[in-house]
């Protein structure tokens, strides 16, 4: 999506639409209607695609209410979700050029230049939603574009003439021939080691994949990030560590102070039975 990109706001899910999803609760056949309605892609999609849709949708809406967001904001992020799954469907974006069409959206949605820009996220409204989305939507990429990709099978087959002459199989000297026994047991331990083999290969291979898509998209993140806003960041991020290690050390002290005095009254009952 290039500068004539849209901006969202009550483009699918219109304030009406989400007050009738609020009082009808999130989770209810009413609010999935309403979702299913606002979110829909195509007539044609299965109703395992459109359960998938939907829990995307339901996803978008807890994240931004737990961001305390506002109804306006959260059916902008409701399009924006929408929009990057659709280009991600039918353009089989690859998952580099599928983030640069969230970036593009979420940052004319962040930055108040009218008419071509409008700003209703924060900043660090704007970082938690890439966070989210990074770790949800984009986590599962691949999942998502193989549930929405039409597959069609091809089955080739062809036959040499020299397939139909049957000949005689060369077959070792007696004396150095194995027994049925021995031939059975090399035989599965072969399968066995190019099992095990192609396991170590496929695992390999997905997290050497993984990594690469991390990384990836790490870069493709920090390089749009200015560096004033990049310290910030991690000035912020140490900051919440900190904050989280003296709330970790705090429990643990208490469990084990908890833990002490409940030794100590065990003993005081095993020493009272010694007595008794």
């Amino acid at each position: 999506m290039g500068v004539g990109a849209p901006l969202f706001v009550w483009t699918d899910l219109s304030e009406k639409d989400l007050q009738s999803v609020w009082k009808a609760g999130l989770e209810t056949p009413d609010a999935a209607a309403v979702l299913q309605r606002a979110g829909a892609n195509t007539d044609n999609e299965t109703d395992l695609q459109k359960a998938i849709e939907l829990d995307l949708y339901k996803q978008t809406l807890r994240q931004g209410q737990d961001l305390s967001f506002t109804d306006k904001q959260l059916s902008a992020l409701f399009s924006i979700v929408k929009a990057v799954h659709s280009e991600a469907v039918h353009k089989c974006l690859t998952i580099d050029r599928s983030f640069d069409c969230f970036k593009q959206l979420l940052l004319r949605h962040s930055i108040h230049r009218p008419p071509y820009s409008l700003g209703l996220f924060t900043l660090p409204q704007a970082q938690a939603v890439t966070q989210w989305l990074l770790g949800s939507y984009f986590m599962h990429y691949k999942l998502y574009q193989y549930a929405f990709t039409n597959r069609v099978s091809c089955t080739v087959t062809s036959n040499h003439p020299g397939d139909a002459v049957e000949l005689a199989p060369q077959l070792p000297l007696l004396q150095e021939a194995a027994t049925e026994e021995q031939h059975q047991i090399s035989v599965e331990e072969q399968q066995k080691q190019a099992a095990e083999a192609a396991i170590r290969a496929a695992e390999e291979k997905a997290a050497q994949d993984e990594a690469d898509r991390q990384k990836r998209i790490k870069d493709s993140f920090d390089a749009q990030m200015p560096d004033e806003i990049s310290q910030k960041v991690q000035a912020a991020l140490q900051k919440e560590m900190e904050r989280l290690q003296v709330i970790m050390s705090a429990q643990f002290a208490k469990q084990e102070a908890a833990l002490k005095q409940r030794v100590a009254e065990l003993q005081q009952k095993a020493a009272a039975s010694g007595v008794a």
